[in-house]
């Protein structure tokens, strides 16, 4: 975790990989000095956890009832998009344009509505005031249609059971 415990630990800027597994190993069959010091700032850190883990880490006490399946299945779902838009500039897996955009907005929805009520709990918001604003305030039905696009099924708001 971070200093603050609000986000998992990422490598500072120019720190070398610890030898050790299998980067342990490539750097070891370099020959040269420079060309092993060069290897070492290219290859990854392997104790830097993924996008997945770092999502799942940050979003996973927020306390508006998503479930751990949803959540991993979310946290997947955005690591791959990120690594088809980072790698292959598109869908790599033969999705049509549109349904791959219509995707990435549906992330990108939920993504932005998750991480504002991960910042207002950082800040000191109640769990029963985010509760609130997602089960039950006046965006609830909006909010909820966001974040099932993108796979969430939030609880039962209680509604019907009040009339």
């Amino acid at each position: 975790m971070g200093p603050r415990g609000d986000a998992p630990a990422r490598r500072a800027p120019g720190r070398e990989p610890e030898p050790g597994g299998k980067v342990g190993r490539i750097l070891s069959d370099i020959k040269l000095d420079k060309d092993r010091k060069w290897a070492k700032g290219k290859l990854p850190v392997t104790e830097e956890p993924s996008l997945g883990t770092r999502l799942y880490e940050v979003l996973k006490d927020l306390p508006i009832g998503l479930t751990s399946a949803e959540l991993t299945a979310f946290a997947t779902r955005c690591t791959k998009r990120r690594n088809d838009v980072s790698h292959f500039g598109g869908a790599r897996d033969g999705a049509g344009y549109d349904e791959f955009l219509e995707d990435i907005e549906a992330l990108n929805g939920a993504l932005d509505l998750l991480y504002h009520a991960r910042i207002l709990q950082l800040i000191g918001l109640p769990p029963a005031d985010l509760r609130w604003w997602f089960l039950e305030g006046f965006r609830e039905y909006q909010m909820r249609l966001v974040l099932q696009r993108a796979g969430f099924s939030l609880p039962d708001n209680g509604r019907a059971n009040r009339e």
